[in-house]
């Protein structure tokens, strides 16, 4: 997991003097690894240096000062599964042929299992497809056939 501040975390590990940790090097690994080796050695002989708080494991402040960021982040992303709960359509009979929309369905419609929103589609000849996930796991995916009565 990336730090907030994307500094990562070098020297003793919290509450424990003789442990020292690098982690949270964002992809930067090489570079990390040469401070921390200064940072950690400076460290154990008793020497001051002026990075240690900067990448101070126990430091608080990067929090504090990137909560807003992350609230707003949190807002951002969330508010993108508002979809999830959103219908374009009131049920694959009445979808135009050529058209296209999102069914959220319900217990009473799916006869007891909520399997949330799916995709539909229907083709000009009348023919549908449907997907069981609004969310695509593989490129090509997207929709299966199915038979509507």
């Amino acid at each position: 997991m990336e730090p907030v501040d994307y500094m990562a975390y070098i020297g003793a590990n919290q509450g424990q003097d003789n442990i020292f940790i690098m982690t949270g090097d964002s992809g930067n690994g090489l570079t990390h690894g040469v401070i921390a080796s200064r940072l950690i050695s400076d460290q154990i002989e008793g020497k001051s240096n002026p990075w240690t708080s900067l990448y101070d494991p126990s430091r608080k402040m990067s929090m504090a000062k990137a909560l807003p960021d992350m609230l707003q982040h949190v807002v951002q992303v969330n508010t993108q599964y508002k979809r999830f709960l959103e219908t374009d359509i009131e049920d694959i009979a009445s979808l135009p042929k050529g058209e296209g929309g999102v069914l959220n369905t319900t217990k009473a419609a799916t006869g007891g299992s909520n399997v949330g929103p799916i995709a539909v589609y229907k083709d000009d000849e009348g023919k549908v497809f449907v997907s069981l996930s609004l969310v695509l796991d593989q490129p090509y995916h997207l929709l299966t056939t199915a038979e509507v009565s």
